[in-house]
């Protein structure tokens, strides 16, 4: 059995690896693609703010592993590692990659067009007046959310 630590904790080592190790083969395979997936996009449309959630799926793939072995009991493997799938979720993930290709768009189109005209010093306030109203406005749009929240035998709206 020490042998196999080992082992589940060297593989744990590229995310998703070691829960494959465990027989977990879709919480593994779900990990590595997650994984891969944001190290792909990262570089793709060069946003940086993107790969911050990268250490977040790889420490999470290790210490996963570690409680798995420390529990001595394997989990279900119906447990999986994914986003809750609804009817609201298709609209958040519609949002994110709306999101993801503005930025993607002003980053790599729009500003260095502005070079050609621009000082730099003009060009980096309008970087960040953009970065600013971008994060007001997705503050805004939480805050608003679903305000409207019936009861049954209600009439009144709740925050």
């Amino acid at each position: 059995m020490q042998n196999k630590k080992f082992w589940a904790y060297l593989f744990s080592l590229m995310p998703g690896a070691g829960h494959m190790y465990l027989g977990l083969q879709k919480k593994g395979l779900q990990i590595m693609l997650s994984f891969v997936f944001l190290i792909t996009i990262c570089d793709w449309v060069h946003i940086p703010l993107i790969g911050m959630l990268i250490p977040v799926i790889w420490f999470y793939s290790i210490f996963d592993v570690r409680k798995v072995l420390h529990l001595g009991s394997f989990p279900d493997e119906s447990l999986n590692f994914t986003i809750p799938y609804n009817g609201n979720s298709n609209k958040l993930i519609a949002y994110i990659f709306i999101a993801i290709g503005v930025i993607a768009l002003i980053k790599n189109f729009i500003f260095p067009m502005l070079d050609i005209y621009l000082d730099f010093r003009i060009e980096r306030y309008i970087k960040t007046i953009i970065g600013s109203l971008i994060f007001i406005g997705i503050g805004i749009k939480l805050l608003m959310g679903n305000k409207k929240l019936l009861l049954p035998g209600k009439k009144e709206d709740i925050d």
